[in-house]
C-alpha cells in the first residue's frame, strides 16, 4: 500500500484529518478533526442534520516510537430533530478511536486491558509507565470486565472459597475443572447463595468441592444426584493429617531400641586423675596441669617465695614492671609434705595479677 498522508501512518482507516503535530517534553500532540458523516442519535438512531457546537477532546493513544501520544480532536455536537426523542444533542464518535466518556483510544484501552489481565493494578501501572501508556492503577483495573456466565454449569464443577479480606470477608469461586477456567464468583460462602446458583445453572454431574459444610448442604439441596469428590489438595492434606496422627499414636514404638542395641552396653573408658601427691602420679596422667596463660612467669617478674608457720603456708610476692601492680599468692600444705611444696599443684586464683578467670599453680610459677 502506498503511503501518501500522515493519516495513513498514524490513523489508518479512520475518518480523520491531521492538522498539526507537535513534539515536546517526550510527548507528541496531534491536532486532528473528524471528517466523516454526522452519524445517528444514539437513542433514537435518527441521522443528524444540524451542528450544535464544536469543542476539543483530548484522547490518549498508543505511543509513537519513544513518545507518548495525545490526540487533540476537534469534534462536533449535533441536534436531534426528533421531537419525541428525549435526547436533544449528541456528540459524533470516530469509529475505531473514540467512545462516549472515554479519554483513551480504543487501541490504548485494549493494551491496558491485556496488561490488567496479566499483571493487575500496581504492577500494570509500572509497566504502562515504561511502555508510554497513560494509565493509573484504578484506570487499568477499570478496563477489566466480567466475562459472561453460561446458562448451564460445566459437567465437572469445582467449588472453593477464597478471601476478599483474610479473616473478615470470604467468597466462593466456581471453576470449570476440565478447562481450568473460572465460571463465576459469588459474594459469600453461604449455603443459600451456592444452592441458588446451582439451581439456576443446572448440568453439573460431578462437583469437586471444598470441605466446608455449607457447600455440602448446598449440593444436597440443589443437586442431590451429583457425585461429590474432594480435590487433590484436600486429599493430600487428609493423608498428611492421618500420617501425623498415626505417628503420634505409635511414638513409643518408634523410639523402642532394637535387640542388638539393647544388649550392647556403653563402656566409658576411665581417665586417670592427678591428685598432686607425687611426681609419679603427675607423670602418669595424660593431661597437663592447668596453667594460667595470662599469668607472667617468676623469671620475668621476680617472684619470691617464703615459708611461714608450722602449717607450711607459702607466700609468693611479685612486682609487675609494666603495670606496677603487686600480687600475693598463697597455698597451705601440711608439714609432712613441706619438702615437696615447690612441686605441689594446689590451684590458686590470679585475680590481681592479670585479667583472667583461669587457675594457676605455685609450682608452675616457681619452676
Amino acid at each position: 500500500m502506498k503511503v501518501e498522508t500522515p493519516e495513513d501512518v498514524l490513523f489508518p482507516g479512520l475518518d480523520l484529518v491531521v492538522k498539526r503535530a507537535v513534539v515536546a517534553d517526550g510527548g507528541m500532540m496531534i491536532d486532528a478533526a473528524g471528517c466523516g458523516s454526522p452519524g445517528a442519535c444514539p437513542q433514537c438512531r435518527h441521522p443528524a442534520a444540524r451542528v450544535h457546537s464544536r469543542y476539543w477532546r483530548h484522547i490518549a493513544g498508543l505511543p509513537v516510537g519513544v513518545h507518548r501520544l495525545i490526540v487533540r480532536l476537534r469534534v462536533r455536537r449535533f441536534f436531534c430533530n426528533q421531537n419525541w426523542c428525549r435526547r436533544r444533542t449528541f456528540v459524533e464518535q470516530v469509529e475505531g478511536l473514540t467512545e462516549p466518556r472515554r479519554r483513551s483510544s480504543t487501541a490504548a484501552r485494549s493494551a491496558m486491558r491485556a496488561v490488567a489481565v496479566e499483571l493487575g493494578g500496581r504492577p500494570g501501572q509500572r509497566l504502562c509507565a515504561r511502555l508510554g501508556l497513560y494509565g493509573r492503577r484504578t484506570t487499568i483495573l477499570g478496563q477489566l470486565t466480567a466475562p459472561p456466565v453460561p446458562a448451564r454449569a460445566p459437567q465437572i464443577l469445582g467449588i472453593d472459597e477464597f478471601a476478599f479480606g483474610k479473616g473478615h470477608t470470604y467468597g466462593t469461586v466456581l471453576v470449570d475443572v476440565e478447562s481450568s477456567r473460572p465460571v463465576d464468583v459469588l459474594p459469600d460462602r453461604e449455603t443459600g447463595t451456592v444452592a441458588a446458583w446451582i439451581q439456576e445453572h443446572p448440568g453439573a454431574e460431578i462437583i469437586c468441592r471444598d470441605r466446608l459444610m455449607a457447600f455440602t448442604k448446598a449440593i444436597r439441596q440443589a443437586a442431590p444426584n451429583a457425585l461429590e469428590v474432594a480435590d487433590r489438595w484436600h486429599l493430600l492434606q487428609n493423608l498428611s493429617t492421618a500420617i501425623e496422627k498415626t505417628c503420634r499414636r505409635h511414638r513409643d514404638c518408634l523410639r523402642r531400641p532394637t535387640a542388638s542395641e539393647s544388649t550392647t552396653a556403653l563402656v566409658t573408658p576411665e581417665t586417670a586423675l592427678w591428685t598432686g601427691s607425687d611426681d609419679a602420679t603427675r607423670r602418669s596422667t595424660s593431661l597437663p596441669p592447668p596453667v594460667c596463660r595470662s599469668t607472667p612467669s617468676a623469671a620475668v617478674y621476680g617472684w619470691t617465695a617464703r615459708r611461714s608457720g608450722a602449717t607450711g603456708t607459702r607466700t609468693l610476692k611479685g612486682f609487675s614492671p609494666r603495670r606496677k601492680t603487686t600480687g600475693t599468692v598463697s597455698s597451705t600444705h601440711s608439714s609432712s609434705t613441706s619438702s615437696t611444696a615447690s612441686r605441689q599443684a594446689a590451684p590458686v586464683q590470679c585475680s590481681s595479677i592479670a585479667r583472667c578467670s583461669s587457675s594457676a599453680t605455685p609450682a608452675d610459677i616457681t619452676s
